[in-house]
């Protein structure tokens, strides 16, 4: 048995948030989204995750918008933090959006959205620039 352990993930899904290009204070740029997905076809079951593209952000956040059918890859990032009332997690994906194949299945469209996973970093960036306008 090999000592290496891949991660890999490739989700065809839509795109149930509006995407978001976000720059950091050393000027590098991320777009994400949240990203509606299949996950048991026998059940009609579906996932949402929080994904995140760093290699081409601009053109990414150029390309697509909500509803968008689209094919992710990339590979899943697991966070902990320390938050009132003790530790909080998330699960998320980083990768490269591309457009989806066109099939002829229907997407499942979302009952509900389920709330956002947002690391505290995340809110505080936000309000500050709130505060600055």
């Amino acid at each position: 048995m090999s000592n290496s352990s891949t991660n890999y993930l490739r989700l065809d899904g839509k795109l149930i948030t509006e995407p978001e290009l976000r720059t950091f204070g050393d000027g590098q740029k991320v777009f994400t989204a949240r990203l509606m997905f299949q996950h048991s076809a026998s059940r009609g079951g579906v996932g949402f995750i929080d994904i995140a593209d760093f290699v081409n952000p601009e053109a990414t956040y150029a390309t697509f918008q909500r509803n968008d059918t689209v094919e992710f890859v990339g590979a899943l990032r697991f966070r902990e933090w320390d938050a009132r009332g003790g530790k909080r997690s998330a699960l998320s994906a980083v990768g490269i959006l591309t457009a989806a194949e066109t099939t002829n299945e229907p997407q499942p469209e979302p009952e509900a959205e389920p709330p956002a996973a947002e690391p505290p970093a995340a809110r505080r960036s936000r309000s500050r620039a709130k505060a600055a306008a």
